[in-house]
């Protein structure tokens, strides 16, 4: 008995020591009170506080990464969408005289959609009724174009300034034809006319004549235009009055470029206009001055024969169908080069 009320007695100090030892730590805090410090109205505010965090939820790594990515995809959204204004240049094939210009890819683009195609061998005659047997890919017109290049100072010097075009010269990949006396071209609006072939053009073929031409109705008044002689009802300058013709002559071996103005019964204009031939592409520059309409009207024309202009010996083809389809205006578009 004495046994259990020992246990008992060690118990209670036990409890007793520990309830002292919390005891004196409330006490402590107690002293460090300070009444006037606290109020309902900051318990309040603190508890709304602590509800509003508890609501709010929490802003993690995750969520600024996708606000970055979202950002990412916004801008390459954007840059996508201005670029959607800018198609690709899907077709190529007078690549070779657009780099050499030096022209940019929005321009190139520009260009691209001013051009229009002939059909595949669709050689013609002089004369409507007479059937061509011989077949030659450096006469078969496929692909063309008439626009203006706008130069400015800079553009001129570089293109005509014994730089890019040099007159009678050979250059990269091809050579430039001019008119025995030719004008200065100067700064301002030059119409590139710009015709690809079936073939590359022989550069001295020495069996065989060709005449490449842009033949013009120069100031829209249908009045003053060449018409046919017959029986040549096909003759492929008929409805125009001025011609740009870049010939080869085998027997003189030398190309000459030579400007008419039948207009003005001119049958060697004064002309600043050259010719750029490069494998299967002829290319006339010629400057807006020399015609006096804004848009003027063009046929293109390619033709060749062994000298005879017999039957058998000759091929020819124009742009469009045949030369008693209207001519094509020169595309609205200008395209600026500086």
């Amino acid at each position: 008995m004495k046994k259990k009320n020992w246990i008992i007695f060690i118990l209670a100090v036990f409890i007793l020591g520990n309830a002292c030892v919390v005891l004196d730590g409330l006490l402590g805090d107690w002293d460090d009170f300070n009444p006037s410090d606290y109020s309902m109205e900051d318990e309040s505010s603190r508890i709304d506080a602590a509800d509003k965090d508890e609501e709010q939820p929490q802003e993690v790594a995750g969520d600024d990464v996708d606000a970055d990515e979202g950002d990412t995809e916004n801008s390459e959204s954007e840059e996508a969408k201005g670029q959607e204004d800018v198609p690709p240049v899907e077709d190529d094939r007078l690549q070779v005289i657009m780099d050499y210009s030096g022209l940019t890819h929005e321009q190139k683009v520009k260009i691209w959609l001013a051009y229009w195609d002939d059909p595949e061998a669709d050689w013609i005659s002089h004369i409507a009724e007479i059937i061509l047997t011989t077949a030659l890919d450096e006469t078969d017109l496929r692909i063309m174009v008439g626009i203006i290049l706008r130069l400015n100072d800079n553009a001129t010097t570089r293109y005509f300034g014994n730089t890019l075009f040099p007159c009678d010269s050979e250059i990269e990949g091809g050579f430039v034809v001019c008119t025995d006396d030719p004008l200065p071209i100067e700064p301002g609006d030059v119409i590139m006319f710009v015709m690809k072939l079936a073939a590359k053009v022989p550069p001295a073929n020495p069996d065989r004549h060709y005449t490449y031409a842009v033949v013009v109705d120069a100031d829209g008044d249908p009045s003053n235009n060449f018409i046919f002689n017959p029986p040549y009802n096909w003759d492929y300058f008929q409805n125009t009055d001025r011609w740009y013709a870049l010939n080869w002559n085998p027997d003189m071996s030398e190309w000459t470029l030579s400007v008419a103005d039948f207009a003005q019964q001119e049958y060697i204009s004064p002309s600043a206009a050259r010719a750029v031939v490069m494998d299967d592409t002829i290319t006339f520059f010629i400057p807006a001055t020399e015609f006096s309409i804004e848009y003027p009207t063009y046929r293109m024309t390619a033709f060749g024969d062994d000298g005879t202009f017999s039957q058998e010996s000759y091929c020819g083809d124009v742009s469009g169908a045949d030369p008693t389809e209207p001519l094509t205006p020169v595309h609205d578009e200008i395209i600026v080069v500086e």
